[in-house]
Parts: structure tokens; C-alpha cells; sequence
């Protein structure tokens, strides 16, 4: 007798064994499926700009046709530009905008200088 009484404790240890096995997996699973997880994303930045620079001032003598020039305080520009006929002055923004002729076909006009207080152009002009 006592030989059935370890066989069938054994099997009756056997199917406790896999029953704790498979059940203990089973609620652990689903309760981590149910369990809602919290989940925290940081919001897409935009990329900073960089800081404005101020525009380089451009190198006038390296400009073709241009001879003299002169820069006043808000950035106008004076020169002379030579064209096949004559030197002409003129005036314009530094960023190339609001071009304007100041003479009109005088022989040679040249050398642009602006008063001290801004407000006047000073040139030569050479006839002949």
C-alpha cells in the first residue's frame, strides 16, 4: 500500500506543480495587459533661428563700372558709373533698391562725397 501512497503523491505533486506553472502565468499576463502604463512625449521644438546679422557691407570698388562712391549714415549709397558717353552719379540703397540718377550726361562726373550732415552730395565734373 504504501507504494500507491507515493505514486499517487507524486502525481497528485506532478499536477499541482503544472497547475501553479500554467495558472500563475496566466493572471500575471492579463493583468499586465489591463494595466494601463503611462507614457509621457516631449512636444516637437521648432529649430531656433539663428540671431539676425547685419548685411556685410559690399567691396564698391569691385564693382564693374564703378568708379567712385561714397555711404552716408542710413546706408545710401553716392558713385559715378561710367557708361560709353559720359559719368553719371548716382544714389541707391545698400541692398541695391531705390536706384536714382543724380546728373544727366555731364562729360566726367566723378568723386561723390556726402556733406557732414548727410542731407547733400558734393561731385566733381570735368568738361572737355
Amino acid at each position: 500500500m504504501s507504494l500507491r501512497y507515493y505514486w499517487l503523491a507524486s502525481v497528485l505533486a506532478l499536477v499541482l506543480i503544472c497547475a501553479l506553472c500554467f495558472s500563475a502565468s496566466s493572471p500575471v499576463a492579463a493583468r499586465q495587459a489591463l494595466t494601463p502604463t503611462p507614457s509621457f512625449s516631449m512636444p516637437e521644438l521648432p529649430t531656433p533661428l539663428p540671431p539676425p546679422t547685419a548685411p556685410p557691407v559690399p567691396d564698391l570698388s569691385t564693382f564693374v563700372g564703378l568708379q567712385d562712391s561714397s555711404l552716408d549714415a542710413s546706408g545710401v549709397i553716392a558713385f559715378s558709373s561710367r557708361q560709353p558717353s559720359a559719368d553719371d552719379i548716382y544714389v541707391m540703397n545698400l541692398d541695391g533698391t531705390e536706384l536714382r540718377r543724380l546728373t544727366e550726361h555731364l562729360d566726367h562726373a566723378g568723386y561723390p562725397a556726402y556733406s557732414p550732415d548727410g542731407t547733400r552730395i558734393a561731385y566733381y565734373v570735368y568738361h572737355g
